[in-house]
């Protein structure tokens, strides 16, 4: 087993390759369980993980249901842009969205926009959407440039779409906006122990806790709550006290009354993810 300087003697730090049978031995013995900080690497060489920066007639053309030419966009980028996953996610919260009967014009939250493109996407199709991002992901990831997200997320910006560098609770502390609807797409397993476990953007557990309910209590209908599943937890365990489980806690903080499962995802790390809409209390 290959186990990383420990500084509390009671929380070891187990690498992406320690077995199996050693992760599920401390997960027994009660033990939290939190992966050594590494910087992320992906499998693939010659691709750059950067934004797509479709042209304003693509994302015009998605906006009134015409998606051909932001797909032969896509598809003339490098394999594994962030747009591979942004485009199904944007589409899968679009249709529920329609569906719910949530009104056009709505104002929609994005939490951790990253490059914008949801951001843009939604607000194409008829919302006021706004996003917000700590920009921390490039500092942990080797695999992003800086650069070219600030130049997708400026692209991004339309009369209907503002996309914000901040950190989100300072943004909800120096706001009265009230939202109809909240993105949290995988966002919520970083906060604990910062982004990618690496530190960056960490926040106490009761801030976390007082994160969540002043958020909750800014947005009127939904919750779009994207959360690994197990296919992760040795890479990103779980909450090991159980009061972080997404989507169950905001049921079982009393914040929200129901969850639907709307889709399967893939990250942009390539690993699948679940998609739920939480309705807010």
């Amino acid at each position: 087993m290959q186990e990383s300087r420990d500084i509390d003697s009671d929380v070891p730090k187990f690498s992406s390759d320690t077995p199996r049978a050693a992760v599920r031995v401390a997960r027994a013995a009660g033990r939290a369980i939190i992966p050594a900080p590494a910087r992320s690497r992906f499998p693939h060489e010659q691709t750059t993980y950067q934004p797509c920066e479709f042209s304003d007639l693509a994302l015009w053309r998605y906006g009134v249901g015409d998606y051909e030419p932001l797909l032969k966009e896509r598809l003339a980028k490098p394999r594994d842009s962030y747009e591979r996953a942004a485009v199904d996610r944007a589409l899968a919260i679009g249709i529920d969205l329609a569906v719910s009967g949530m009104r056009r014009g709505a104002a929609i939250l994005d939490v951790g926009c990253g490059a914008g493109t949801i951001s843009r996407l939604l607000a194409e199709t008829g919302y006021h959407v706004t996003g917000v991002d700590q920009d921390i992901v490039a500092g942990a990831q080797e695999w992003q440039n800086r650069e070219a997200l600030a130049r997708n997320r400026k692209q991004m910006e339309g009369a209907a779409c503002r996309l914000f560098t901040a950190d989100v609770v300072e943004f909800l502390e120096n706001t009265n906006e009230v939202f109809d609807v909240a993105l949290l797409l995988s966002v919520l397993h970083h906060f604990l122990h910062g982004y990618g476990y690496s530190g960056a953007g960490e926040i106490a557990p009761d801030r976390f806790d007082a994160l969540l309910k002043s958020l909750c209590s800014r947005v009127r209908s939904y919750l779009y709550v994207e959360a690994p599943g197990s296919d992760e937890f040795e890479e990103m365990p779980p909450d090991p006290t159980g009061r972080f489980r997404f989507p169950a806690y905001f049921l079982e903080a009393g914040l929200g009354t129901d969850v639907h499962f709307i889709a399967a995802s893939v990250a942009t790390n390539g690993k699948p993810r679940r998609l739920y809409r939480v309705d807010l209390k």
